[in-house]
This record gives C-alpha cells, sequence and structure tokens, in this order.
C-alpha cells in the first residue's frame, strides 16, 4: 500500500509492526500512545494477564489498523500525542516511524495494508518495571520506585496543609505524579520468570530486527535483562538487531558492555541533567563524582571495541530545564570534552511537565544572558554543536501563553516543592545551591 492523501495523514506503522510492554505491564502500540490495547472483553490488555501473541490480532488491535488503512483517526484519542504534536511543531514519533520505515523497505512508501499481520513483530520496546535507585524531579511514579513510595509522604504533607504550602500546588502535583496508587505489584513484572520467559520466547521466534530497553532503572533487572541479552545472541538473532538501551550511569559493569557489543547496533542513551550540584539535585540521590567516574568507565570500555565508529552511539540525554538552566553551557563543555575521546551526540529534550520546572519560566534577563553565552561561547561551524545550541535558544524563545501567565505561580510551586523535599530527601546540603539558583531564575 502507498500512502494517499486519505490517509497520510493518520497512517503509523508502528501497530503492524511493534510492541510496547510498559512498566506497569500494559501492552501498548508505542510509547506515545495514550492507553493500553483493550481486549476483546473491553479490559486493559496487560502482561501480566495477557500474552503479547494473543494481543497482537485482537479486535481492539485490528480495528485500530483498519482506522489508520482507511485515514480514521483511532478512538478514545489514542495517538493523540502524536496527531498534536505534528500540529504544534511538525515533529512526531508517528513521523519519526514513516521515516525509519522507508530506510528499511526496499520501494519507498510501501506499508501493511491488513488489518490481520501474519509477520509477528519486529520491534519490542520493553520498560522494564518501575524498580529504580533514583527519585529524578522530573519523573513519575509510573517509571520510579523511589517516588512511588514518596509519593504516600508526599501527599500527606500535601494534605495537612503546611503554612507555606500552596493550594494549587497540591492540584498540579496530584495532576502529574499520582499513578497508580495502591498497584505496586503490576511493576514487578521483570522479575516474574515465567512471563519475562514468554516475552523472550515470542522475541526469538520474531524476525526481530530492533529492541528498546528502558525502564525505571532497566540495570538494576540485571539477571532478567542479561538472560534476555543472552537468548537473543545465542539464537543468532543478536547481530540482526539494533538495541537500544536507556541508564541512568549509577551502575556500571564493563561485561555488561561487552555483552552489548555482540549486537549489530548499540544506542546508548545516558540521562544525565545537570553537573555536580544541579545534577544531585534533579536526580535525587544519585553522585555526580560517582556518575561521572562511570561515564568515563563506560567510555574507556567501549572505545576499545571493533567497529566503535558505525556500531555503537552514544548520547547524552539531558532534560532542559529549570533546575540546570545555568548549568547548561557547562553540561556542553562536558560533552565535548567526552567527544574528544569517542564520538557522542548531546540530544536535549525540552522539560514540559511538571510545568513548574518549565525552563521557559526563568525571567527574560538570565534567559537572554544564557542565549548570549551559548552564542558567544559555542560558536564554531561545528554542526553538531550548532544543533543542540539551536535547539536550546528556540526553545528558550518559546513560551506558551499559560505558562508566561502563571510564571510567579509555578516559580512558587517550586519553592514549596523544595521545602517539601527538604523533609522528605536528604538535600540539606543543596538547599543553599537550590535557593541561589531560584533567586537567579525569578
Amino acid at each position: 500500500m502507498h500512502l494517499t492523501e486519505k490517509n497520510k495523514h493518520v497512517y503509523c506503522p508502528a501497530p503492524f509492526h511493534e510492541q510496547m510492554v510498559d512498566s506497569d505491564g500494559s501492552i501498548k502500540l508505542c510509547c506515545t500512545a495514550r492507553h493500553a490495547i483493550r481486549n476483546d472483553d473491553g479490559t486493559e490488555a496487560n502482561i501480566t494477564s495477557n500474552t503479547l501473541e494473543e494481543v497482537w490480532n485482537n479486535k481492539h488491535m485490528q480495528e485500530i489498523r483498519q482506522n489508520m488503512i482507511d485515514g480514521v483517526k483511532p478512538a478514545n484519542d489514542m495517538c493523540e500525542n502524536c496527531y498534536a504534536s505534528e500540529k504544534h511543531s511538525g515533529v512526531s514519533s508517528r513521523q519519526n516511524e514513516l521515516t525509519e520505515m522507508n530506510e528499511i523497505r526496499e520501494e519507498l512508501n510501501e506499508y501493511v495494508d491488513t488489518a490481520i499481520v501474519e509477520d509477528l513483530p519486529d520491534y519490542y520496546d520493553l520498560r522494564f518495571g518501575n524498580l529504580c535507585n533514583l527519585q529524578c524531579v522530573m519523573c513519575d511514579p509510573h517509571y520510579s520506585s523511589r517516588l512511588m513510595t514518596e509519593q504516600e509522604k508526599i501527599l500527606d504533607l500535601l494534605k495537612n496543609n503546611l503554612e507555606h504550602i500552596n493550594y494549587e500546588l497540591e492540584k498540579k502535583y496530584k495532576e502529574y505524579y499520582v499513578w497508580n496508587k495502591g498497584e505496586p505489584e503490576k511493576y514487578s513484572w521483570p522479575a516474574n520468570n515465567d512471563i519475562f520467559n514468554s516475552i523472550v520466547d515470542r522475541m526469538a521466534k520474531s524476525n526481530c530486527r530492533k529492541v528498546y530497553v528502558n525502564g525505571g532503572e532497566p540495570t538494576l533487572h540485571n539477571e532478567s535483562l542479561t538472560n534476555m541479552l543472552n537468548t537473543l545472541i545465542e539464537s543468532g538473532q543478536a547481530s540482526d538487531i539494533e538495541l537500544w538501551l536507556n541508564t541512568n550511569a549509577t551502575i556500571v559493569d564493563t561485561n555488561f558492555y561487552e555483552l552489548l557489543d555482540e549486537f549489530k547496533q548499540i544506542r546508548l542513551m545516558l540521562s544525565i541533567d545537570g553537573i555536580e550540584e544541579s545534577f544531585e539535585y534533579i536526580r535525587n540521590p544519585a553522585k555526580w563524582n560517582i556518575v561521572d567516574s562511570n561515564i568515563k568507565k563506560i567510555i574507556n570500555c567501549v572505545r576499545n571495541f571493533e567497529n566503535l565508529s558505525w556500531k555503537w552511539r552514544i548520547e547524552f540525554h539531558p532534560t532542559f530545564q529549570l533546575l540546570n538552566l545555568l548549568d547548561i553551557d557547562k553540561m556542553i563543555e562536558y560533552w565535548l570534552d567526552i567527544r574528544k575521546d569517542l564520538p557522542c551526540y548531546f540530544n536535549p529534550v525540552k522539560l514540559n511537565d511538571p510545568s513548574w520546572y518549565d525552563v521557559t519560566i526563568a525571567n527574560t534577563n538570565i534567559k537572554n544572558e544564557i542565549k548570549k553565552k551559548l552564542q558567544s561561547k559555542f560558536s564554531s561551524g561545528d554542526e553538531e554543536l550548532a544543533k543542540v545550541t539551536s535547539y536550546i535558544i528556540s526553545n528558550l524563545e518559546h513560551q506558551e501563553a499559560d505558562i508566561e501567565n502563571d510564571r510567579e505561580l509555578l516559580l512558587r510551586c517550586a519553592e514549596d516543592m523544595h521545602e517539601i523535599y527538604r523533609k522528605t530527601r536528604n538535600i540539606e546540603h543543596l538547599d543553599g545551591w537550590f535557593k541561589s539558583t531560584i533567586n537567579q531564575l525569578k
């Protein structure tokens, strides 16, 4: 099938070749889908009660595929995140999927056009539960077990309406952070051998070309993850698979990275959101000196592998946010220093939620100072560096009207969250840093 005027703005390859298991076990079209796939009885499909095989061609999957073939948006705003993103910025995961599929298929724009897909998926996206050793300020309990535990303490503090806490923060916190309260058992599926083995068996039967692994922190499930990688290596599939792995780099075992090198290509994404104090505040309770040492350990390990230039792609993946704005130039310098030893990339993503850490609520003067600093410091002809600085500057210049109108309230929310964190986290040593930072940003 070739895309037509009727369906080119709706069709996405994901439902025809991909399966995703989210951190709570829910089975989805992809990471941007708003809802889980429904079983034939209307319940949500979940890896704890369903197999990937029985979901692949169930009624809901067939309905979604047929809608896309016919140029109709799937029901219940299932894919609205991508459609809205395209309307706003012209870029979306759907478009990335189309581009990637064009590169793979021999005939450009030739897509699957049947609601029942006989071939097994060739792409598996696995979010290894929410087990995590960090509680990052921009994350949520869906992807961090520490945040799920902390959530109860924070809700209790908000409920008691401490004098310095504003009611707007309570409302916004509940809107953004509260996930699946009372169902923490759903997030332990990666530790269930029967469930995990069924997923690995399914992958082994597929003509698999891509696997994405994230968490939580996936390296904490070392046994399950290692078993999956070894199975794919022993079956001979690894040499045909592009492996994507997202990690916070708090745990590094060089034997594990040697295992990764058995795959066709490796995209290693390091979640590094600051330098020194900003890093330790954002990614609590991580220690910068340990993560810095681990990054260099990874670099020293990987640089010795053969075919490094085309096989490995190492990326720094910071969320560009209010709390690292003042350090963004230092973060770029850190990346450039690492890049001297090994090709790597810096791919910042602007944080939108929680809105009190949105970088655009910083005062205009400081944003202009940062823009000028980036332009003067990094004005070389380096194309990759130019992309980074252009992205950051463009996001400093763009501001949503509602964010601008709520600026003072959101800054107050950031300050109030800090007071809460002082009661739930060991951050007294960062109190001075936070207050100095927020005063400069007001």
